[in-house]
């Protein structure tokens, strides 16, 4: 059976309010290939304005709102780009050194620190840290990889491949590489975009038919949303905050938009020269107000407790603990592990205007020391937020003590505590009414500490029992009653 600490004080810690907040969708960024520019908008198509000048040969972008910045593609020149959102301090990620070969499509996965793209020339889809460092193959062998879409719910990655007699849509798991074809027999197939809170997959046509469609993630239930005379459209972006569909469209020089339904078709931008790749904010968009943060400590577990007062497409909470330091009676160390570990996960409510309380207890901890907690609220899309951090020091006790069993009366299990202010051997024993030892809970060398003992009698009969803890000089007994 296994031992944990037991803590003997209530702490609560309570946070002041502070939001898991960032902007909504409300701009389009897309590139115009001819012209050479990286472009912004409001969704109604205003405030146009230029970010960036390149080359020609600008093809797909991404926008990563959480670190204000973009990411972009250069398919001539083989390049990766990177910049704020503002369009300042341009650079070059990634380049033909780094083994850039025809690069399209490309997408964040903010969760694992990633974008990933795919190249035309290499027919493969590639990743890397967004810092542009340990890029790697993620699948090989394709025949024209165009574009990427991620669904970080899911965890599955999408992309269109426009191949000859190759024109289809696939995915994967991210985790394992297991390929499917999901949609085939496609004309010509562009721009593709996930929209996993509703479960679908959005994609262009071009070639015979010029056309807008989506279906459901697992390609079935395919629709034409939009049917475009005169055009052959590119890229796709949604919107979901404001029930929006965006496509690019290179023959007719404009941006489109559209309900996600397909209806209110319009266009939005035009005289644009030749504009690919769009994108927009509303992954990034966090609008969770959370109100209080607060830590307690009762007996043996860490309670945590939380409420938002707004919650907008949250997925949920990981709840990560970090170990800081250790402390004995002597000193106290701090630990050099910056690491965070997901101690749980709490389902969030999605969708809400009122106050919505959540808890979770952390019944694993086995050492003194110093404990930092902190949440990552999930959107729906994959995007997150950390909250501020609380912490707690587990010390050591001064006195030796051994505390009535819980709960008692019990059946078939109950938790005996205690504590040693000091190294050494220690005893835990069971007794039955007559005095003979019926279980050794514990017998051994203990360091300094609060213990708790979960003892099981499912094979004990029931009666009154005596358990008895020896340590050094100290010695006590105490009573509990088993009854079936």
């Amino acid at each position: 059976m296994k031992n944990k600490i037991l803590y003997k004080v209530i702490l609560s810690l309570i946070i002041v309010p502070f939001f898991f907040m960032t902007a909504y969708g409300q701009q389009i960024y897309f590139v115009d290939n001819q012209a050479a520019k990286v472009q912004k908008s409001d969704i109604d198509g205003s405030n146009l304005g230029d970010l960036t000048s390149s080359s020609i040969g600008l093809y797909g972008i991404a926008t990563d709102i959480t670190n204000g910045k973009i990411y972009y593609t250069n398919v001539v020149t083989d390049q990766i780009f990177t910049s704020k959102l503002d369009g300042s301090v341009n650079s070059v990620l990634l380049d033909n050194s780094d083994g850039i070969d025809g690069p399209r499509g490309i997408a964040i996965d903010g969760n694992n620190n990633k974008i990933y793209w795919a190249e035309s020339i290499s027919g493969s889809i590639k990743k890397a840290d967004l810092d542009g460092s340990n890029v790697e193959e993620v699948i090989t062998g394709l025949s024209s990889p165009v574009d990427i879409a991620l669904d970080l719910v899911n965890n599955k990655i999408y992309w269109s491949d426009n191949g000859v007699s190759q024109k289809k849509i696939s995915r994967s798991d991210l985790a394992t590489i297991s390929v499917e074809e999901i949609i085939t027999g496609l004309d010509q197939v562009g721009g593709i975009e996930v929209d996993a809170e509703f479960g679908k997959l959005y994609w262009v046509n071009f070639g015979t038919t010029d056309k807008v469609s989506r279906a459901n993630l697992d390609g079935s239930s395919v629709e034409t949303l939009v049917t475009i005379s005169l055009g052959s459209p590119r890229g796709i972006a949604v919107d979901k905050d404001n029930d929006k569909i965006f496509w690019s469209d290179v023959v007719g020089q404009s941006i489109g938009r559209a309900n996600r339904d397909g209806l209110s078709s319009s266009t939005i931008l035009s005289t644009r020269t030749h504009p690919i790749g769009i994108s927009t904010n509303w992954t990034q968009a966090l609008p969770v107000e959370l109100t209080t943060f607060t830590l307690n400590l009762i007996d043996n577990a860490v309670v945590l407790k939380w409420e938002t007062a707004t919650e907008v497409n949250n997925y949920g909470f990981e709840v990560e603990r970090q170990y800081q330091g250790i402390r004995n009676k002597k000193q106290e160390t701090r630990s050099n592990d910056e690491d965070w570990e997901k101690i749980g996960f709490v389902e969030g409510y999605g969708n809400s205007n009122s106050p919505k309380l959540y808890s979770f207890t952390d019944q694993s901890i086995e050492s003194s020391g110093q404990y930092l907690y902190r949440l990552k609220q999930i959107d729906i899309d994959g995007a997150f937020e950390y909250s501020n951090k609380v912490e707690v020091d587990i010390g050591y006790p001064n006195n030796y003590e051994l505390k009535q069993n819980y709960p008692n009366p019990f059946n078939p299990s109950t938790t005996i505590t205690y504590s040693i202010p000091n190294d050494g051997q220690v005893t835990l024993s069971i007794y039955d009414v007559l005095g003979n030892e019926v279980a050794l809970l514990e017998n051994g060398n203990k360091s300094a500490g609060n213990y708790s003992y979960n003892f099981d009698a499912s094979n004990f009969s029931s009666g009154l029992y005596f358990y008895t803890i020896k340590s050094g000089q100290f010695i006590e007994t105490k009573k509990m009653l088993l009854i079936k």
